[in-house]
């Protein structure tokens, strides 16, 4: 049985772009179009907890998708 995919995130995640886009300081970073966050499995196996959180596999590797875009925003500012 395969689990729907929530996407409620899509609508917050541009909510956060909106309220940040007139702000000087401030940078949005979206990572939604990484394959990782397209779909609740990977390799054959879930990647969520539950229906909003990535599990601890999927945490990390969205962390090392997200180390190199953040690196690219701190050595740029």
């Amino acid at each position: 049985m395969l689990l729907p995919f929530n996407k409620e995130w899509t609508a917050a995640s541009k909510q956060v772009e909106h309220l940040g886009r007139d702000l000087q300081d401030v940078r949005y970073l979206g990572f939604s179009g990484s394959r990782l966050v397209q779909s609740p499995y990977l390799l054959g196996g879930l990647i969520f907890r539950d229906g909003h959180h990535l599990n601890e596999l999927a945490a990390h590797l969205y962390g090392c998708i997200a180390a190199t875009q953040l690196q690219h925003v701190f050595d740029n500012p």
